[in-house]
């Protein structure tokens, strides 16, 4: 039984060793600018978020980015608060964002795959990312994400701070 359990630990250790390496271990790409970025579009469903829509909407309106190449379209999933009003003022006062908002529930998927749904369909991007309205993004995220799937022709997961996060 104690042979088992040691085995079963030793296994167990050595799974989680590889997790961890796999971590640290990535292939960094330089970044070559090209003539004719893509298109991208960035999709944020948000609901009732007041308190963090306006940093990520001016950290995603300060990207290093060509403006006539990116959207930002925020969907505003039947919030209470002053999330719809913080939008259209976004989209009011920068031509890159739009604004979308959810009225009813969908019988068909959850809220925010909904949400996320309806921004997509409206998106013009050759390249779409999304973030949640908590987080926040440096100036070059837009950039790095669109660079990372255009050359490696695949889907790309990259990090976002959350807002409060040291």
């Amino acid at each position: 039984m104690s042979l088992l359990l040691m085995l079963c630990a030793g296994i167990y250790l050595a799974f989680v060793l590889f997790i961890i390496a796999g971590l640290f271990r990535h292939n960094e790409q330089s970044i070559i600018s090209t003539d004719q970025p893509p298109v991208v579009s960035v999709v944020i469903a948000a609901r009732n978020e007041e308190n963090n829509l306006p940093d990520l909407i001016q950290d995603l309106v300060n990207q290093e980015y060509p403006l006539d190449q990116l959207e930002v379209i925020i969907v505003d999933d039947r919030s209470t608060d002053s999330t719809a009003k913080i939008s259209r003022e976004a989209a009011e006062s920068f031509a890159v964002v739009k604004y979308l908002r959810v009225e009813q529930l969908s019988t068909e998927m959850t809220p925010k795959k909904h949400a996320l749904t309806l921004g997509i369909k409206m998106a013009r991007g050759d390249v779409i990312l999304s973030t949640d309205a908590d987080c926040r993004v440096g100036k070059l995220w837009v950039s790095s994400m669109a660079y990372s799937v255009v050359q490696q022709d695949s889907i790309s997961i990259g990090y976002s701070k959350v807002a409060g996060e040291s």
